[in-house]
């Protein structure tokens, strides 16, 4: 039997809940003129039911791995988009996860010991190299267990629609819960969007005083990113995959170049548009090129809510 496995992302440096304030709906009144000092309450609409939060299981099984006593890669849900990787030995080695897909893209990720971490097949179809290998005293790595597997997907959304560690929530996180009350009586996908947009545009600003203290390995914690109402461009970018997925909304966290300028932000998939690469917002006749940091930037330096330059080239090297 499936033994589902609750993940925590290493090294998030705070620990902050965010408390959700409950909206207060007054009934209004009116008089009716035909009913002379009769006053007749006017009951207010019934509140939208908060859309569905969805997440994914995440699951080690055993029933198709590559291990020994000191790391196990468990791929038993390979064709569901994602593998779950766990490094056994508190060595004293900084544990890490190298993993080559089909771009020839190699990812690199920090690993907690002992803690089963989730890692999403963002290339899709093909053949993966994934490698546990310790960080010696000479910075060289020393590989522990490696596996390759060749992944064909049940459906090529479902590594965009997970947890992982680099987008890491459950359905316990506080930011899922308000994207699903925010968006309660959105119409479509567009509406979706521009709400979750609107949100994470205007509820953060852009951090300038630990954008230079940012240490190796930093991963955001999603509510207490929101708590602080401050953060960089991974965060802003996280925060809103989470939101969207969280939904059911395909989303990928790209990073990648812009201008000279190493970056983050999101595609969202819609199926009549197919991945909008760094355009998220739709004025009713065309896609914007937009992005949730800068956009907060303008917001927050009284500009208007517009698009970053259009020249702009988004250069995508990876994806999470």
């Amino acid at each position: 039997m499936a033994k589902s496995i609750r993940f925590k992302a290493g090294r998030a440096v705070l620990a902050m809940l965010l408390v959700a304030a409950n909206a207060v709906i007054l009934a209004g009144c009116r008089i009716d003129a035909d009913a002379g000092a009769d006053l007749v309450q006017t009951a207010p609409p019934p509140a939208m039911p908060p859309r569905e939060i969805y997440v994914p299981l995440l699951s080690a099984p055993g029933e198709a791995t590559e291990e020994n006593d000191k790391a196990i890669i468990d791929f038993s849900n390979s064709s569901e988009g994602y593998v779950m990787v766990k490094h056994n030995q508190h060595s004293g080695n900084a544990p890490v996860a190298l993993i080559d897909g089909p771009s020839g893209e190699q990812y690199f990720y920090w690993l907690d010991s002992e803690v089963y971490t989730p890692f999403t097949f963002t290339e899709g179809d093909g053949e993966y190299t994934i490698t546990v290998c310790e960080q010696m005293e000479d910075m060289k790595l020393k590989v522990a267990l490696r596996a390759q597997i060749d992944v064909v997907l049940e459906d090529q959304f479902a590594p965009f629609l997970r947890p992982n560690l680099f987008v890491n929530y459950s359905s316990d996180t506080k930011a899922l819960q308000i994207a699903a009350e925010l968006t309660a009586g959105a119409k479509d996908l567009l509406e979706i969007i521009s709400i979750i947009y609107d949100y994470t545009t205007t509820h953060l600003t852009y951090d300038t005083e630990i954008v230079d203290k940012i240490e190796v390995g930093y991963l955001p914690d999603l509510d207490a990113v929101l708590e602080r109402g401050k953060g960089i461009c991974f965060d802003y970018a996280a925060v809103m995959t989470a939101m969207l997925r969280g939904l059911g909304i395909p989303t990928k966290m790209v990073f990648g170049h812009i201008d000279d300028y190493y970056h983050a932000w999101i595609s969202v998939y819609s199926k009549e548009e197919g991945w909008i690469d760094g355009a998220i917002f739709f004025d009713g006749h065309n896609w914007k090129l937009m992005d949730p940091t800068f956009t907060s930037g303008r917001i927050q330096s009284g500009g208007d809510a517009g698009y970053f330059a259009e020249d702009t080239t988004y250069i995508a090297k990876f994806h999470y």
